[in-house]
């Protein structure tokens, strides 16, 4: 046991001490979090206020209560036009004209409530309100950023799985390990939970991050899910490395292994039934489930790909 735990610490070591592996960890969340906040900043500087201007002294009581539903508030200006222009304001109206930069959505908001207000015969049906937090559409939006980056982590799970035993069959240091005096099954098990405990030490943050950000439902859920695929990938990446034997190449049983973990994925789409209990395919569940038990039976599934993974390469002929 103790040779396990010291040989576990020592590839989490030698992980962590490659700049590539620390750089294409720390990047995708970097990335996406700098997009997002770059965006939002930008929209706060392009963008004008959801603000209505009208002119100093108009009666804007009942504007104000009509506009309120769509997040929409007055504003007095002593020139709304020249508010619009100048983005104090998203839209400007003297009760009658109604002045906006562009076609936006609200100056079809404002039309309609003066429309409603005036009893006009034609009237228009716009309708603005901004997605809430918390809201489906929020939800779905999180819940896709979050199943996208965990994906990028399921893709490495496959490169660390097939790298570390490529390298250590290639450098000599696996033939080293299976002649000391512990079991086979070992060195494979090794590696596949050094890559299990560093690349969820890495995502389960970035998916918090990401929850801070754009909030993610069942962020406990994903997590643990996120993790078994990339888990679950690093288990394919052992086997097929290690179906190579000890002259076999790296760029062909790395491209099967990214073939059958996007399979994986791909039948969590197609058998939906089936997506909370699959390691990989569970990243298209959609909330907690009776057969995924909340995330956790993927995440078991993804251990036993580890085994499996494992046995493999305790078969394999290194010379």
């Amino acid at each position: 046991m103790n040779g396990f735990v010291l040989l576990t610490a020592s590839l989490i070591r030698r992980l962590l001490r490659e700049p590539l592996v620390l750089r294409s960890l720390t990047f995708p969340v970097l990335i996406t979090s700098g997009v997002l906040i770059g965006f939002l900043a930008i929209w706060s500087v392009v963008m004008a206020p959801m603000i209505v201007a009208v002119p100093k002294g108009f009666d804007s009581a009942r504007l104000s209560a009509d506009l309120a539903p769509f997040e929409l508030r007055v504003g007095e200006f002593s020139d709304p036009a020249a508010a619009v222009q100048w983005r104090f304001a998203r839209v400007g109206t003297d009760g009658t004209t109604v002045w906006s930069r562009g076609i936006v959505r609200e100056a079809g908001v404002v039309e309609k409530v003066l429309r409603d207000e005036k009893g006009s015969r034609w009237r228009l049906d716009a309708n603005v309100a901004m997605p809430m937090a918390g809201g489906t559409l929020a939800q779905e939006q999180g819940r896709l950023l979050a199943r996208m980056l965990s994906s990028i982590f399921a893709l490495y799970g496959v490169v660390f799985g097939a790298g570390m035993i490529a390298r250590d069959r290639d450098d000599g240091s696996l033939g080293v390990e299976f002649t000391l005096p512990r079991s086979r099954f070992l060195p494979g098990f090794a590696r596949f939970m050094a890559s299990f405990i560093v690349l969820g030490a890495f995502l389960v943050p970035s998916l918090w991050v990401l929850n801070s950000l754009v909030g993610v439902p069942d962020i406990g859920m994903m997590c643990r899910v996120g993790v078994a695929a990339a888990a679950a990938s690093a288990g394919i990446g052992l086997t097929t490395m290690a179906q190579s034997g000890a002259k076999g190449g790296f760029a062909g049983p790395l491209g099967f292994a990214l073939v059958a973990a996007f399979s994986a994925l791909l039948s969590g789409r197609l058998v939906p039934a089936l997506a909370p209990a699959l390691p990989i395919g569970s990243l298209w569940a959609n909330g907690p489930s009776s057969i995924g038990l909340d995330g956790w039976t993927p995440l078991a599934m993804s251990v036993l790909v580890g085994l499996f993974g494992a046995w493999r390469v305790s078969r394999m002929e290194v010379g």
